[in-house]
């Protein structure tokens, strides 16, 4: 009986030490998916466009070869900006239902990031195999090249974000925007129903660009973005339909050979006074080897002798990053 007993005892006290074991495992794995969800959750609300950086694709690979671990730490699960080539569009190894889209160095690069997006995403509808792309995401695996959650990607062709959530790059938290601003905004978009594209259009083709009253927003964004384009491709004679004086003066076509290509992006009317509209933008400096250049920059459009100048003190400022 002495026996039982025992046998009885042993067994109670093993089945007390297995419930145990077994609870504290249950705890362990509850508190690893409450991690693992809340990390998730994070990621889902990580703003894309604020990246920790802004690096080519053989950079940021070159940094987790030389040293993962201090790469890990300085990465991953943060957004990044990387630019580069699409290589691949394909089937998904691990999943039918998605896409896996790979972006390289370049044709002869080894280097790669990748993204999946569903069969249905507009990125696999818009992308092709050789588009110079920036894209931006949260870096989550570095098993086979870096991995990428969230993606979303610039075209430097089009000068325009695709996937992901389409806000601008870096919209103005004016929380410190007057009301009269505003209704200085609100009254120039009433001049844009007075005036058609296409004529403001045609007036910029037109020698020296005029500009009177019913210069709209849309118009005055279009001479920056015509100015930048035709500075970023060298055409002096284009560029100086909106330069006079001392901004003639400052063109260097010199400083934009440095470049593959200039973008402006994001651009808004910040005040408008009498012939002057300020604007502010971001400008985006595409080097040969890849790597990108992003600044703050005001232009200031108005009116001399009846044509349109636009100047920016320091257009041909901009400090290269890999030095």
């Amino acid at each position: 009986m002495k026996t039982v007993v025992g046998i009885l005892t042993a067994g109670s006290l093993l089945l007390t030490a297995g419930c145990a074991e077994l609870q504290k495992i249950a705890e362990e794995y509850k508190a690893e998916q409450a991690a693992e969800e809340a990390n998730r959750n994070r990621i889902r609300t990580l703003d894309l466009d604020q990246p920790v950086a802004s690096l080519s694709v053989e950079a940021i690979a070159e940094e987790f070869d030389a040293n993962s671990v201090m790469a890990e730490n300085k990465y991953m699960n943060q957004p990044v900006e990387l630019s580069g080539s699409i290589a691949s569009i394909d089937d998904s190894l691990f999943d039918e239902k998605n896409v896996s889209i790979t972006i390289t160095g370049g044709e002869y690069s080894f280097s790669s990031v990748s993204c999946t997006k569903p069969r249905n995403a507009p990125e696999v509808r818009e992308l092709r195999k050789g588009m110079r792309v920036a894209v931006r995401g949260v870096v989550t695996s570095e098993e086979m090249g870096v991995g990428l959650s969230r993606c979303k990607f610039w075209l430097f062709s089009e000068d325009r974000w695709i996937g992901g959530n389409q806000k601008k790059t870096e919209e103005k938290s004016q929380t410190q925007q007057t009301t009269k601003a505003q209704s200085l905004q609100r009254s120039f978009n009433n001049h844009q129903e007075e005036s058609t594209d296409r004529k403001d259009n045609n007036e910029i083709e037109q020698g020296k660009t005029r500009f009177d009253s019913s210069t709209t927003i849309d118009a005055a964004i279009y001479m920056i973005q015509e100015w930048v384009d035709a500075m970023s491709n060298n055409d002096t004679q284009r560029a100086s339909k909106y330069m006079t004086g001392a901004a003639e003066r400052m063109y260097d076509p010199e400083f934009f050979r440095q470049f593959e290509r200039v973008n402006v992006s994001n651009l808004n009317v910040d005040s408008v006074s009498g012939s002057f509209i300020n604007l502010s933008g971001i400008m985006t400096f595409v080097y040969p080897d890849g790597s990108v250049q992003k600044e703050t920059r005001t232009f200031t459009i108005y009116s001399k002798d009846g044509s349109t100048v636009v100047t920016n003190t320091e257009f041909g400022k901009v400090v290269d990053p890999r030095n």
